[in-house]
């Protein structure tokens, strides 16, 4: 069992260096203390995640608060790491880009939308350590009733964007279930904690009598 274990990680890691590598030729990281203070050092990705240097990251939850669903995306078959899984829409902050400027990227660049048209909230700032990442993920949501028909998804990304329950999701997530490229730590229960707050906030409540 601790053979197999080992080797799911091996793999896994191995995979995201061979995709770090594709992207490595043009992306500079900014490297942060465990505090999130910068020194103006920044470095190429793969190193940033071979020496275990914080850096920034970014999570986009889209959703539905009146329906109380998330829009997941379903990685590529093709992906290196973690091919068919199930997320949310991520990257990486580069050298010249802000937070924001990432969340309006690869929001465009995945789903095919401007996030600038929407209502978008900052949910938390957390520190995650994993294997070969160490980070601050920034948690952003967009809150609106964007029909699936709208996303026009990256083809080389991913295969398949859909909404479901958010407590489906949180549950999928909580039990590190096979199906989702996501796994349970403190840092998820900190995000989950206050995407709980938004989305069962009453002014999303619909009065059913009208």
């Amino acid at each position: 069992m601790f053979g197999l274990r080992f080797f799911d990680e091996f793999a896994i890691i191995y995979a995201m260096k061979q995709e770090m590598l594709v992207a490595d030729k043009e992306e500079l990281l900014k490297v942060y203390d465990e505090n999130h203070r910068f020194f103006g050092k920044y470095e190429r990705r793969s190193r940033v995640h071979d020496n275990q240097l914080y850096h920034d990251e970014t999570i986009l939850w889209v959703l539905n608060p009146y329906t109380k669903q998330v829009l997941v995306q379903k990685r590529s078959p093709n992906k290196r790491f973690m091919p068919n899984k199930y997320g949310l829409c991520a990257g990486h902050v580069v050298k010249g880009e802000t937070v924001h400027d990432t969340l309006r990227k690869e929001a465009m660049e995945e789903l095919g939308i401007d996030i600038d048209k929407y209502e978008v909230k900052h949910v938390v700032t957390v520190k995650k350590i994993v294997p070969q990442n160490y980070h601050f993920d920034h948690h952003y949501c967009v809150l609106a009733e964007i029909p699936v028909s709208e996303f026009k998804i990256q083809k080389e990304e991913l295969s398949e964007v859909k909404y479901i329950n958010y407590e489906d999701f949180k549950y999928l997530v909580r039990t590190n279930d096979d199906s989702v490229a996501v796994n349970w730590t403190y840092a998820e229960k900190q995000a989950f904690d206050r995407i709980d707050k938004i989305i069962y906030n009453k002014k999303y409540q619909r009065n059913e009598s009208n």
